[in-house]
């Protein structure tokens, strides 16, 4: 009978352990979509938008488990053999039953089936949350009086983590997870390490002609190349290859911005300007490098592959 306890001790702990995975991986949307309202079903939907309900009766009810299942098998190996082996035998058998069957199975059980466990499990998890509510005030944060204008802070390096968690236990596709990095990390980034260094940037210069100036588009492949006046040096405009279509081309206005210039507010603005390319100038209003949007882009989403 001791035996059978505590192997029934082991299950409690992996339904807990599995429901647990199935309330984190689960959709709600799925969850209220998956099939015709039933009580069951509303009664999931509820449960998911009360994490701390949850988290409580997860707690107390796997702690229960692992405290009986412990006590049961250890009375029945104890009975079996004596004091000392038993207890060595009930520690291993414990060990190795509440992994494999109580933690590795059913949550791996629960990720692949997620919103059918939740809807299956709810009326249970109703009747354990009834049961943990006498305990509910131990594990319950004490409240404190907010200031008034005072907002939840959430840093970057929480969403990061909160990422790699969605990833790991599977609510967060692996090719997805990248994308979102890059987004949060594309705020740090700095200019310098987007744009292209000035000494490496295809220029054209005032007076060159239209045949030269195809060569060097032919060769190079790019669309819009800034153009240096050939006896100061300084920057006149920028030159699209379709303009060498028109008799007499027309260079557009440059877009400057600094080093210091956070990514970010430079895509909104090149945006609202309507601007393509970017010239990055010093203090002393010196170009040191160039941007294109979609260099800024890049660091949001990736690699944007061009078209032949």
């Amino acid at each position: 009978m001791t035996l059978l306890l505590g192997i029934l001790f082991i299950f409690i702990q992996g339904f807990f352990s599995g429901s647990e995975t199935a309330y984190v991986v689960a959709n709600p949307v799925r969850v209220a979509h998956l099939s015709k309202k039933t009580r069951r079903q509303e009664k999931a939907i509820e449960l998911l938008n009360n994490p701390e309900l949850l988290l409580v009766a997860t707690l107390i009810g796997t702690n229960i488990a692992v405290v009986l299942s412990g006590l049961f098998l250890t009375a029945f190996f104890v009975d079996q053999l004596n004091e000392t082996l038993g207890t060595i035998v009930a520690i291993i058998v414990g060990v190795l039953a509440g992994l494999l069957l109580g933690e590795y199975l059913p949550k791996n059980l629960a990720r692949l089936n997620a919103e059918q466990v939740v809807i299956a499990t709810s009326p249970f998890y109703s009747v354990a949350i009834v049961l943990s509510k006498p305990f509910r005030r131990l594990f319950r944060r004490p409240k404190r009086k907010e200031k008034r204008g005072e907002r939840l802070s959430i840093t970057r390096l929480d969403m990061l983590t909160a990422l790699r968690l969605g990833e790991k236990i599977g609510s967060i596709e692996e090719k997805t997870s990248p994308r979102v990095a890059n987004l949060f990390s594309a705020f740090d980034t700095p200019l310098g390490d987007v744009m292209t260094p000035w000494d490496r940037v295809v220029t054209l210069k005032t007076g060159t002609k239209r045949g030269n100036i195809l060569k060097v588009i032919e060769r190079e492949g790019f669309t819009r190349y800034p153009v240096l006046n050939r006896r100061t040096g300084r920057i006149k405009g920028i030159l699209h290859a379709k303009d060498l279509l028109r008799e007499k081309p027309r260079l557009s206005k440059p877009f400057f911005t600094t080093p210091g210039a956070r990514i970010t507010e430079l895509l909104r603005t090149m945006q609202n300007n309507r601007a393509h390319m970017a010239i990055v100038l010093d203090r002393e209003d010196k170009p040191v490098g160039l941007v294109t949007l979609e260099d800024l882009l890049e660091e949001f989403v990736g690699e944007i592959r061009s078209e032949e």
